[in-house]
């Protein structure tokens, strides 16, 4: 029997299931701990598996998944499975996997970063401390100066981020981060302090290959920093794989992939630009996250990186002949547009007309309901829907987005 076990199957990385049960594979679901919050497990489609299960010790889960025989591959889904599947993949020594060396180095953003400096890239000046005494002579012996940022070591979609221009703000964000829980309910028993690096950011979405690297997709992000220092997403925006700076994107990140070991599968890499060159703002070995509309790149793109990373795993052959076929311009403009409140309540009502109503509409999500109660955004996590715009007129998108960027959310959104 051909199988092989998804861990942890969230989001984007949902997707795989149905794909490879495509291509004539069996699928198990890990959920690489007990401890993932309600939020992010309710995603699982069980009825895609084979069987289900939730990891403990090593040797119990080894020998759950060695029951079926051998996987042919184990790979994650988000960012939370990492660690486990490289270990797995490893234990039972499979070809198609990412070295369990530096497994830690692909999670833990402290690591990552003291690991491609070490390969001789350029990364962002940062520390990793429990202590706020440590900051002080850490930004004079860096030479840093304010902003810096302070976020947890292991989370994602932006949660934690504190942008601190003084030190009653890096008081403040130690005080609210340190020993609470992140995105996936780890306690984090210390934060990460950075440089505050000011450019464009940018997204790289790559699929490897034996060692090999291509980019499935550039994007990039429109974000804004508010009062409180959160980063706040408001789109993103899908580019050509021949814009402008794809060389320069191109040569630094598949040196960050290589610094770190990531010979197979998907990547999605955040890159900041800017007087400098490029710098890795951080990088996840799976999918793009928000559960990325595969058949929305397929339209813009002619291909998708979830397609192309099950076929790295199921049909080799054929990956490398797409690798080669891949179109370089898109057929039609794509943007994702976040929505979210500006303050905490319960949601009366949600009004989407106008915005269905738009020329270059193609898809909402919403991630909330009328009777929820819904925080004032603080990051991804906290966006009550995505709009997907997507048209082959740029002019025509352009001006669909200029109006959703400047709308008041009580133009969509009725809280009490």
């Amino acid at each position: 029997m051909k199988f092989c076990v998804i861990v942890d199957g969230y989001s984007t990385g949902g997707q795989y299931a149905e794909l490879f049960s495509n291509k004539g594979y069996k699928c198990l679901h890990l959920q690489s701990n007990q401890d993932l919050p309600d939020f992010i497990t309710k995603e699982l489609k069980r009825e895609q598996y084979e069987e289900c299960n939730v990891h403990y010790e090593l040797a119990e889960t080894f020998n759950w998944i060695q029951k079926y025989g051998i996987p042919d591959f184990i790979l994650p889904g988000s960012d939370s499975g990492v660690w486990i599947a490289d270990k797995l993949s490893h234990e039972f020594g499979l070809d198609k996997r990412n070295s369990s060396r530096l497994s830690l180095a692909r999670r833990d953003k402290f690591i990552m970063g003291e690991t491609i400096e070490k390969s001789g890239l350029r990364s962002i000046k940062q520390i990793k401390t429990s202590k706020i005494d440590d900051i002080f002579p850490w930004m004079k012996e860096a030479k840093v100066s304010w902003p810096v940022v302070v976020k947890p070591l292991k989370s994602g979609s932006g949660e934690g981020f504190s942008l601190c221009q003084d030190f009653e703000a890096v008081q403040e964000a130690f005080s609210r981060l340190l020993s609470s829980h992140d995105l996936f309910n780890q306690k984090n028993y210390m934060l990460l302090i950075q440089e505050y690096i000011v450019g464009i950011e940018y997204v790289v979405n790559t699929v490897s290959s034996k060692g090999k690297h291509i980019v499935s997709e550039y994007c990039v992000y429109d974000k804004i920093i508010n009062e409180e220092g959160n980063s706040l997403y408001k789109s993103t925006r899908f580019l050509s794989r021949n814009f402008q700076y794809n060389s320069l994107l191109n040569k630094y990140v598949f040196s960050v992939l290589d610094a770190l070991e990531i010979n197979y599968g998907p990547a999605h890499v955040e890159v900041m630009i800017d007087e400098y060159g490029p710098v890795l703002v951080e990088i996840g070995a799976r999918p793009a996250g928000s559960n990325m509309d595969r058949f929305l790149l397929h339209d813009s793109y002619g291909h998708s990186q979830v397609d192309l990373s099950v076929l790295v795993y199921a049909a080799p052959e054929k990956f490398v002949n797409a690798a080669v076929n891949l179109s370089d311009n898109l057929q039609k403009e794509l943007v994702k547009v976040y929505l979210m409140s500006d303050k905490n309540g319960i949601i009366d009502q949600i009004k989407t007309d106008k915005i269905r109503g738009l020329p270059s509409f193609r898809k909402i999500e919403l991630h909330a309901k009328v009777g929820d109660f819904i925080k004032k955004a603080k990051n991804l996590e906290d966006i009550i829907g995505i709009v997907y715009l997507q048209h082959k007129e740029k002019n025509l998108l352009e001006k669909d987005l200029e109006y959703l960027n400047n709308i008041d959310c009580s133009e969509y959104l009725l809280i009490s």
